[in-house]
């Protein structure tokens, strides 16, 4: 089986795009594990960033995947967490472009910019 990586809109409920490390384990995760009120719509959110992205988000991300792949140590676990931060620094200094891309790709979205459930306040 193909390991689905990279960014993807929704990962968790309340981040815009983030980092996947393995799609099908998500999906079987949020099967797994959510309560069915909003199942549907987590899945149908839950998808692979499309489109132009800068250099420094996908170096960051490519970063992130390698150590993600790699670690074998508990000293791994704080280069990681360096590597996740610098992705989101990555993303925030390109957040136009982020929204400019979600809005066109994940349609009939209900994000308020904290979560996609509407029940939520931002």
């Amino acid at each position: 089986m193909e390991r689905k990586v990279g960014l993807y809109w929704h990962v968790h409920h309340d981040r815009l795009v983030e980092w996947c490390h393995g799609y099908d384990e998500r999906v079987d995760w949020i099967r797994d594990t959510k309560s069915e009120d909003g199942l549907e719509l987590r899945l149908r959110l839950f998808q692979p960033v499309t489109g132009h992205l800068s250099p420094g988000v996908v170096e960051a991300g490519d970063r992130l995947q390698r150590i993600w792949q790699t670690r074998k140590t508990a000293d791994d676990w704080g280069i990681f967490w360096s590597a996740v931060d610098d992705l989101d620094k990555a993303l925030a200094a390109h957040r136009d472009i982020i929204e400019v891309l979600h809005r066109a790709q994940c349609l009939d979205c209900p994000w308020n910019g904290r979560t996609i459930f509407k029940n939520e306040e931002a």
